[in-house]
């Protein structure tokens, strides 16, 4: 389901404004081309969650993931964060080779991505070690 640009104006507004969460964009041509999201968790003390990890089809394969990833983890060590969790689909897609590249491993088992959805998704963790990652 898409969201409207309002939704996604104040959502970028709000993460604009807080102290325990940062949304951090790829920009290519001056357009937003992936996005990710990280938020210190509320239910886990020391831990931070990435969610909406993306980027634009025309994008991929030119390191915005990467990046992407790399300033969120470098964001969340930065608020004493010493792990991060994350969900993916489950496949051997381009976003698990690159979370397992990171060092992300599996916790837990599988389960349904959403209420009726076929697609498994997996829950995967990093432990954050040392100084901030550049």
């Amino acid at each position: 389901m898409a969201w409207p640009d309002a939704t996604w104006a104040a959502r970028i507004a709000a993460a604009a404004c807080a102290t325990t969460g940062t949304g951090l964009f790829a920009v290519k041509g001056g357009q937003v081309a992936g996005l990710v999201w990280c938020q210190l968790s509320d239910a886990r003390r020391g831990a931070a969650d990435i969610y909406q990890m993306w980027v634009e089809p025309g994008a991929r394969g030119l390191g915005a993931g990467h990046l992407l990833l790399m300033q969120a983890l470098a964001w969340a060590q930065s608020r004493g964060a010493g792990c991060v969790r994350l969900g993916v689909t489950l496949g051997d897609s381009p976003a698990m080779q690159l979370y397992l590249a990171h060092g992300f491993r599996a916790v837990g088992r599988p389960g349904p991505l959403r209420e009726g959805s076929e697609l498994m998704a997996q829950a995967m963790e990093l432990q954050l070690e040392g100084p901030a990652r550049r």
